[in-house]
């Protein structure tokens, strides 16, 4: 995981989508490219693993973008990763689920990526995971709300993906935190549309109770590196990764057991 990590956080943005595009390949990928008022160009990534259940299908999503500053090795290396390490688990013991993988453009500019997505008829997810930072502690955090930064308001979590992520890492013995509010990640635009959405993030236990009993993550030394120089790959633990990656995969299989 790592050794495709520092792959993946090398150079610049265009990097960061070659090495994805060449880290899915043997996969079918679509591409779907979008435009901004200035002419920028952005580009959703996604693939799909299918083995049974075509009515029932759940979606895991992680941005790949990062800020001009840093390596984007937490913010988001960590989560597109955590992906990636899930369909080579699945394409290996090919349990009967049907996943779709989003990986989404434009999310440090305001979720552009997954906006777009769920303006242009998105199939009919039952769920949709979102993994944005899962690179440190040993700790699950899943948000009750999120900000949207363009109508300035809180945008709910469903209540039962809450509480089946809490079952999970109850049965696996990890410590689970749940939030009041977070900042807005690709999960956001999902549950705006009515496809529920959930987002996951790992933290040490301490910052994750100091978040839930303070309602404030800002001061929290894991969001000091997000958006800056300082995320780089030194800051992610294998170990962090391995977590989010098991939690996932039995949040998946839950779904369709």
């Amino acid at each position: 995981m790592l050794e495709n990590l520092a792959q993946f956080t090398r150079g610049n943005l265009a990097n960061r989508r070659n090495t994805l595009l060449q880290l899915l390949a043997g996969h079918q990928v679509s591409r779907q490219t979008f435009f901004t008022s200035e002419e920028e160009r952005y580009l959703n990534i996604s693939t799909c693993y299918r083995n049974g259940y075509p009515k029932k299908r759940i979606a895991v999503s992680a941005h790949y973008d990062k800020v001009p500053s840093g390596e984007g090795a937490l913010d988001n290396g960590s989560g597109v990763i955590v992906l990636l390490s899930l369909l080579a688990r699945l394409q290996k013991e090919k349990p009967e689920v049907d996943v779709t993988f989003l990986f989404f453009d434009g999310e440090e500019e305001g979720c552009l990526g997954s906006s777009y997505f769920v303006r242009n008829n998105p199939p009919p997810f039952a769920a949709v995971y979102n993994a944005d930072v899962v690179g440190s502690g040993s700790s699950i955090v899943v948000a009750r709300s999120s900000l949207d930064l363009h109508s300035k308001t809180f945008i709910d979590c469903p209540s039962f993906l809450i509480e089946r992520t809490r079952e999970v890492c109850l049965e696996m013995e990890i410590p689970f935190y749940d939030i009041p509010k977070a900042p807005m990640s690709d999960h956001v635009p999902f549950n705006q549309r009515g496809i529920p959405a959930v987002w996951l993030c790992t933290l040490p236990a301490w910052e994750a109770s100091h978040w839930k009993m303070t309602g404030n993550f800002s001061g929290l030394p894991t969001f000091a590196h997000i958006n800056g120089p300082s995320d780089t790959l030194d800051k992610v633990d294998l170990n962090s990764l391995q977590l989010a990656h098991h939690v996932m995969y039995n949040l998946l299989k839950r779904h369709f057991s």
